[in-house]
This record gives structure tokens, sequence and C-alpha cells, in this order.
């Protein structure tokens, strides 16, 4: 019979649309489902909070958010031993965890692209030395990566031995996948956003839509032979007040709909003919092996981590580093005048023979590893 363990799991902040939300409340989920305990220490939860878990809200004081980092980083630590945790995972750059879920990007790679002034403000020396400490070799944290790429800016700035960290697969639910129902979906959604057959829907999926490339995206539609032959649904939870002066200087008002956050992504991955999202930089990028699961043509670029699933598959193209807008704009142009049938197909066999959904099970093999050493 398996003793009865404790992991607690500290998250900076909960919100029901983010992508390391959803993985962690996944890998909490199994954690319980597997028969343990699960003591989750945050800041602020907002959304539902399910009856299963456990969790404490400690609000912290510091008003920068680098400061407040530094504070949530100790009371983790306190946390695991108020609440007898045999296992302490965090999902934040913080030290002193067990298993760090690695989320961000290599911050000493992204602090060397700021200049020397830049480099030397309190919040990006606060948040280096939050990343050099975790990293470093008296550290113990195991560290579980999120895709190769990663892996690579990691180990170019930290000598980090092998021991030390595991790379996952991606985390896709099952739902993604396109079922019998896939033409019923499609056209519910298309109907709902009232899309002639002869308009072709762009989406653009993700929170925090200036770094996940909404401006670019923009961009790309206004430099197309007939813009108006497409529509952009832009589905996030995230401003979109920002972005309307560009869009009614571009002549897209007609063309763009902001939907807000919503619950059903496996209907718009089947609803829309093509995912846009040329982000500055994600460490992963979770909608695109989603978008690749369900079958839907991706246009991205290499600044994810996902991107390699792109390229790999062939479904759809990668935007090169650095960045220029006209490679973006070519490509779009190329997608949608139909020399890109073969992507959808490219996607569906992909994902048959490549681990897309193996993540959480993976962190849970990890957790009980640490449970039982």
């Amino acid at each position: 019979m398996q003793q009865h363990r404790t992991v607690a799991f500290a998250l900076f902040r909960y919100f029901p649309y983010g992508g390391l939300q959803r993985d962690f409340l996944r890998v909490a989920e199994l954690c319980v489902q597997a028969g343990h305990s699960v003591e989750v220490l945050t800041t602020d939860w907002d959304g539902p909070r399910p009856e299963w878990l456990k969790v404490t809200i400690e609000k912290v004081t510091p008003r920068s958010n680098h400061a407040a980092m530094v504070a949530f980083g100790k009371r983790a630590q306190k946390f695991k031993q108020s609440v007898n945790a045999d296992v302490l995972m965090v999902f934040n750059r913080v030290p002193g965890g067990d298993l760090y879920f690695a989320a961000d990007d290599c911050f000493a790679v992204r602090v060397m692209e700021k200049n020397a002034f830049t480099r030397l403000l309190p919040r990006y020396r606060t948040y280096l030395r939050l990343e050099q400490q975790l990293f470093s070799s008296g550290s113990h944290t195991r560290i579980l990566f999120l895709n190769n790429s990663q892996r690579d800016d990691y180990l170019g700035e930290y000598d980090l031995p092998e021991s030390r960290y595991r790379v996952l697969p991606p985390g896709v639910r099952n739902d993604r996948r396109p079922g019998d129902n896939a033409e019923q979906l499609r056209a519910g959604v298309r109907q709902e956003f009232s899309l002639a057959d002869s308009e072709s829907l762009l989406l653009f999926l993700g929170s925090d839509f200036r770094r996940k490339g909404l401006g670019r995206a923009l961009q790309a539609i206004a430099s197309l032979p007939d813009p108006e032959a497409v529509k952009l649904l832009v589905v996030g939870e995230d401003d979109s007040a920002p972005f309307v002066g560009d869009i009614e200087r571009l002549g897209l008002s007609d063309q763009v709909i902001f939907a807000g956050a919503r619950d059903d992504v496996p209907a718009l991955l089947q609803g829309a003919d093509l995912l846009i999202h040329p982000a500055s930089h994600e460490a992963a990028g979770m909608v695109l092996v989603e978008s690749l699961v369900a079958g839907l043509p991706i246009l991205t670029t290499a600044a994810c981590g996902y991107a390699s699933y792109v390229r790999e598959s062939k479904a759809g193209q990668v935007v090169d580093s650095p960045f220029r807008q006209e490679q973006l704009d070519q490509a779009l142009a190329d997608m949608l005048s139909g020399k890109g049938g073969h992507y959808r197909q490219a996607a569906l066999d992909y994902a048959e023979r490549v681990d897309l959904f193996g993540m959480h099970q993976q962190v849970l093999e990890e957790i009980e590893a640490l449970l039982n050493s």
C-alpha cells in the first residue's frame, strides 16, 4: 500500500487562462488522483477553485514585482515546512524548491539583449540573481525543461549536470484532437462570427497580446492583397485598447474580432483556417502543439520553444530569428493562397507518431521519484 505523502506547490499567481496555470492544475490533479495530498501556496487566485485542492493565499507586501518574487520564494520554503511537505515544486523562477517547472525563458540570455544601463536596474539584477541561485552548483533543485531549445539556452549560461534536469514532452489535452463532431464545431464557430464561405478565419489565441505578436499579426493581415477576405479572431485575457488605434490606422476595423477569454478551444481550433502566433519570445507556446494536434496550419516565429515541432511536422511556417516583418507578411500570403493544403494532414500524421501528450504524467513521475528517494 502506497504511503500517504504531501506535495507543496508554489505558484505566484493563478488565473484560469494561463498556460502555466493549466499545467500546474493538471499536475496537481494527477497527484491527488495518485493518492498524494497537495498543498498550494499563491499570492492570488482568480477564478473557480477545485474542491479537491488545498490553497493558501498569502499576499506579499513589496510593491515592485521583483521584490515580491523574492519575498514569495522565501515564503515558499517556509510553507513547505509548515505543511510538512515531502516535496516542494516551484512554478516560478525562485530558488529553494525540489523541482522547478521551467516555464520561463533563460533570463541571463534575455538580459544580455538589453543595454548596459537597463541591465543595472534593480528589476533585472534581482531576477538574474534569483535565476543564478536556482541554477547554481550549490542548488539541489531538479529542473524540468519544456523543450530542447530552452534547455540549450540555459546550458549555454549555466554549468548544469545532466543529472539535474529532464526535458519534458508537451502536454496537449486529448480533446484537442479532431473528433467525429469536427465539422459541426467548425460550422458553429463560423456561424457565431458571421463568416462567409469565402472568408478565411485566422486565430490568435493567448494572453499577453503584445508579447505574443498581435501587432505583428495585424501588420501582416494589412499587407495581404485582399485583407477584406480575412477575419482575425483574437481570444485571450488581455486589454484590446492599446491595439485599437493600429487597427483603425491599418483599415482593419471590420476584420478583427476580440472575443475575450473562452473555454471552447477545441471548437475554435476546428473553426479556424490558420493559427497566427508571431511571438517575440516564448519558452514553449502550448497553442502551437494544440493546433498541431487539431490539424490547424500554423504560422509562428523561431522565438517560440515549440516552433521546432512546427518545423519537424511541416505543419506550417516558422519565421526566422531575428524577426523580419516582411518574412511574416510573405508567409501569411503564401499560406492563404492555397499553397499550404498539405499542412493539415502533415500535422495530423505527426501527432500520431510523436508524444505530444505526456508532459503531466512525466512530472508526476518526477515528483514520485523524489517522494520515494
